[in-house]
């Protein structure tokens, strides 16, 4: 590991279009042209994440360590406009984390699929629900990672089910119905786990990168919105539904952000602290194994 600060959630997108939504078609801006320059300038903190709304193509959502923010942005002027503002709960074990009191203000946010303003964030320790209609936080399940949580993902597929990594060098998905502990848990980095997404169309894949600068692909049919059969022999499962599906080590500083295709769903990528993006595929044998 070459770099141990606290991990940004990174993405370009909330959205979970279909593959029919892209037109290849269409004109691109020239290369480094600025598109559009709006400012988020009511935080008095660093912002540790920022999602587009998946709905609502002028909205985008922002958090700092206290706050969750929905803008709306001119899409001529860029100008923004603050609608909502909710502010986090902060448990006694978190209040004097440095997430809070230092410079440094991690934790991600992100839309749910299937309730368009219902937001995940995770911070400090903990992961809160926020719901835009009530302007309140919700659920509220603490100490989800020793020592610190890093980013979420809301299932595309299943509703009330997210995921979380942390720094106990974990994923962790939860049923927000049930949040005594945890449905899953996917131990496979060594150290810090700084980023995890769900495939956007089948939800059994995740990608999970850590500081450790392993990217993981991962299986986890037991909790995902689709049966898992597995492989049946002589009355025996010998195919169990949560498995590492691939280890990718390839990167050479620490891995923060992990995304995939939208348009092929079975290639992801990654990016590292130096700059480095890698280009990865599912497993051809896994993706056999969902399709068929």
């Amino acid at each position: 590991m070459k770099h141990n600060s606290s991990s940004s959630s990174a993405s370009s997108s909330a959205a979970s279009p279909s593959a029919s939504d892209y037109d290849d078609n269409l004109d691109s801006p020239e290369e480094d042209e600025l598109i559009l320059k709006s400012d988020f300038n009511s935080h008095s903190s660093f912002v540790s994440d920022i999602k587009w709304h998946p709905k609502e193509s002028s909205q985008v959502i922002t958090k700092d360590p206290h706050y969750v923010t929905l803008w709306s942005i001119d899409n001529d002027s860029g100008d923004t406009k603050e609608i909502s503002k909710i502010e986090l709960a902060i448990n006694d074990e978190d209040e004097n984390d440095y997430s809070f009191t230092g410079d440094w203000s991690g934790g991600g946010v992100s839309w749910s699929h299937c309730e368009s303003d219902i937001a995940a964030v995770v911070s400090g320790s903990q992961i809160q629900i926020v719901d835009f209609r009530t302007n309140n936080c919700g659920i509220h399940i603490s100490n989800i990672h020793p020592g610190g949580a890093q980013d979420v993902d809301m299932n595309p597929n299943k509703a009330h089910t997210v995921v979380t990594a942390g720094n106990d060098r974990t994923a962790k998905i939860w049923d927000l119905r049930k949040t005594t502990s945890p449905l899953c848990i996917l131990s496979g980095h060594t150290h810090w786990t700084s980023c995890v997404r769900y495939n956007p169309v089948h939800d059994q894949l995740l990608l999970s990168g850590g500081t450790d600068q392993i990217v993981n692909i991962w299986r986890a049919a037991s909790v995902a919105s689709t049966p898992w059969l597995g492989t049946q022999e002589n009355n025996t499962n010998d195919d169990p539904p949560d498995i590492n599906a691939k280890i990718i080590d390839q990167h050479e500083d620490s891995v923060y952000a992990v995304a995939w295709n939208y348009k092929d769903p079975w290639t992801a990528c990654s990016l590292s602290y130096d700059g480095r993006i890698v280009h990865n595929r599912v497993p051809s044998t896994e993706k056999y194994k969902i399709l068929l």
